[in-house]
């Protein structure tokens, strides 16, 4: 018998000639899957090691942001506390809504990806509020170099740290403005709270943000509160819930 023969291995199928006259020869890999729908072929390398464990490492790393504070709540008395790790997941929803009010064209996709990762380096040096950084020098740059070392996504992963630390593009623009603007919701939700001082803080928030759309949304939150999405005060449900 002489031709192509499909052979199963592992986790890909082997495309190998076969010819009665001789042992078969593996000269090709059918790549399973192509989006045309049909095999590929071409010369199989074999795939280079992934290293899991240098990842392993670094979700246990992301992990710290959990476990660290974001410290200028602690000046603001009777202000209730918050992780890192829980402002970066609102501000990275932030940035999704945020990019599809901006008017320039912009990548939507990789301004959530900046704010994603905007607080990553603090898992290395911890939140310095502004009070802090008036005395300490933090080598943001060394840390996020440190941190994306031995990934197999460093290049992209650092891109992305530099770009957010930069600010020069739109992209990054509006992660910030995604990050000032979950401060001021924090600062909303506090002052609903009952905790004094809040508005002192609003005004300074307020300057730093520099697209339209993210005026414009500050404006929105400045004007609500943070029971306004569930509490409607003109339903007669709160009088007897569920039991009609």
């Amino acid at each position: 018998m002489t031709g192509f023969v499909i052979e199963e291995h592992r986790d890909f199928p082997i495309l190998s000639w076969v010819d009665s006259a001789a042992a078969p020869e593996t000269v090709a890999v059918a790549a399973a899957g192509s989006p045309s729908g049909t095999a590929a072929i071409f010369g199989y390398t074999p795939p280079p090691e992934v290293p899991v464990d240098r990842i392993a490492d670094f979700l246990f790393e992301v992990g710290m942001l959990k476990r660290t504070p974001r410290s200028g709540w602690q000046f603001l008395a009777g202000a209730e506390g918050e992780s890192v790790a829980d402002h970066s997941f609102r501000v990275a929803m932030i940035a999704f809504a945020l990019a599809r009010l901006d008017n320039a064209e912009l990548d939507a996709d990789r301004v959530l990806r900046l704010a994603l990762v905007h607080d990553l380096p603090e898992a290395r040096t911890s939140d310095l509020n502004y009070m802090n950084q008036k005395y300490v020098h933090v080598d943001e740059e060394r840390a996020a170099a440190d941190l994306v070392d031995g990934l197999p996504f460093s290049d992209e992963l650092g891109g992305l740290l530099e770009e957010y630390r930069k600010e020069e593009t739109r992209e990054s623009i509006v992660a910030h403005d995604a990050d000032q603007l979950e401060l001021l919701l924090q600062l909303v939700e506090q002052r609903d709270a009952g905790v004094p001082s809040t508005e002192d803080w609003v005004p300074f928030v307020l300057k730093r943000l520099r697209t339209d759309g993210g005026r414009k949304l500050a404006e929105s939150i400045l004007a609500g509160n943070r029971d306004r999405w569930w509490f409607d005060r003109d339903s007669s449900w709160w009088v007897r819930g569920g039991k009609g």
